[in-house]
């Protein structure tokens, strides 16, 4: 147990890259849309409707991409909702037809498949991250001087 007059570990380690951090986050919700395109691509539908929501994803990426990239908005948490998409598409495949090298899907079907459920996971942590003041992304900075 910390004692209430010391800080916590998280609170020792700030980063002041904020151009970094938002090219990590349009980085990442990027390559989903990529991953969801290549899944759209390979015609992986693991359920009914999947096409659908993989489209949806796919269009909410895009849209992220453009926010973040044109405007001086915030859209980390729309990426979060993206990123819950993502899972939830994933999630609900594996009870349904998920690729997989034991149905005799190919590498490269199974890799995307799950590229579906990592790539959401990178971004979680670049936003518990941010939330928890590691890291700051642009338009905010902290102004620190030397």
């Amino acid at each position: 147990m910390v004692a209430p007059d010391r800080a916590g570990f998280f609170s020792y380690l700030n980063f002041n890259l904020p151009r970094l951090t938002k090219a990590a986050f349009v980085g990442v919700i990027a390559f989903l849309g990529l991953t969801q395109w290549a899944n759209l691509a390979y015609v992986i539908e693991p359920f009914r409707a999947a096409h659908l929501v993989m489209a949806v994803a796919l269009a909410g990426c895009a849209l992220f991409v453009g926010l973040a990239l044109f405007t001086r908005t915030r859209p980390w948490t729309f990426g979060l909702v993206i990123c819950v998409v993502s899972v939830l598409v994933y999630i609900v495949g594996q009870f349904a037809d998920a690729p997989a090298i034991a149905s005799g899907s190919s590498t490269e079907q199974v890799a995307l498949w799950n590229l579906t459920v990592l790539v959401p996971a990178a971004y979680v942590i670049l936003y518990w991250a941010m939330r928890r003041g590691i890291i700051v992304a642009h338009p905010d900075a902290r102004n620190w001087h030397d």
